[in-house]
């Protein structure tokens, strides 16, 4: 396929966009997410086509840190952008655009990315787990997203027992309560007021709370092993990437709360690349695929 896709990543702070010509992103903007509307973002998106594709797109795809609709064409809930909550999102931006529009879980967009450039195989099962704003977590089954009845898979929140802090999707006591980038920062404000959140595993490694922080994310990230059993494991987020993160105590403390023989001393543990435009990037893949299709 000869011709340009664009595509978008709506994650828990930023929106990144880009083009994809098939065989890289370019032209890649980022900036805050503020409270946008359906009308809003079209203007963006309407308004980076006009600037940097003069070739035209054959169509557009976002990832979107919520909750879709079965079929991927109405978003139901994100915390991030309230005011487009059961926007039938991608009729609105098809209508506007003249584009066919895709619309997937920004998780999911992130491990089609990854699986991607670390070239995984498509078939069998691939598990990812990203630590960023939240704790997302996604499911491949032969290259696609599990189809489970409501087309969720949310790692992020799955009850801890015990705890009863709201969280952002309306429950109380979800595991991104206390494994997440949110968190993090409410823990650096609190008690390392002066220490830069980039640098919170570099000065403070041996901090119970961070110790903690590292324990219940292999105990949450464990849970799913051995649940799902996966040929793979993906590990990503911002908070994964940053500097002096503990992977190999993660490793450890993964390997001791997953169950014995298997899935323990059979896993393929991998780290996310990391790369800036990763959530364009599987967005832009998901599009190709599925026009191919």
């Amino acid at each position: 396929m000869d011709k340009t896709v664009i595509g978008c990543d709506i994650g828990g702070t930023k929106i990144r966009i880009g083009k994809f010509d098939g065989t890289s992103i370019s032209r890649l903007i980022s900036f805050k997410i503020s409270d946008m509307s359906p009308e809003s973002l079209m203007w963006e998106l309407g308004g980076y086509i006009l600037r940097n594709c003069p070739e035209g797109v054959c169509a557009l795809s976002l990832g979107i840190a919520g909750t879709l609709s079965r079929d991927g064409r109405c978003l139901l809930k994100t915390p991030n952008l309230p005011a487009m909550e059961n926007a039938p999102l991608a009729e609105m931006l098809e209508n506007s655009l003249g584009v066919p529009v895709f619309l997937d879980n920004d998780i999911n967009v992130l491990l089609r990315a990854d699986a991607h450039l670390l070239g995984l195989p498509k078939r069998g099962l691939l598990l990812g787990v990203y630590v960023g704003t939240g704790l997302g977590g996604a499911v491949f089954l032969d290259g696609a997203p599990l189809p489970g009845k409501n087309g969720i898979s949310e790692i992020g929140h799955m009850p801890i027992a015990g705890r009863r802090d709201l969280c952002t999707c309306g429950n109380r006591g979800c595991a991104e309560n206390y494994v997440s980038g949110r968190y993090l920062q409410s823990l650096r404000v609190g008690s390392f007021p002066e220490t830069p959140i980039e640098r919170l595993f570099t000065e403070h490694a041996e901090n119970p709370a961070l110790l903690r922080f590292v324990d219940e994310l292999a105990a949450v990230t464990a849970g799913a092993l051995n649940l799902l059993d996966p040929q793979t494991l993906v590990m990503g987020g911002g908070v994964c990437s940053m500097r002096d993160f503990p992977r190999e105590s993660f490793a450890k403390l993964l390997y001791d709360y997953a169950m014995k023989p298997v899935p323990a001393d059979t896993l393929d543990l991998r780290w996310s690349p990391g790369d800036s435009s990763a959530g364009v990037l599987g967005a832009a893949l998901i599009a190709m695929e599925k026009l191919a299709r």
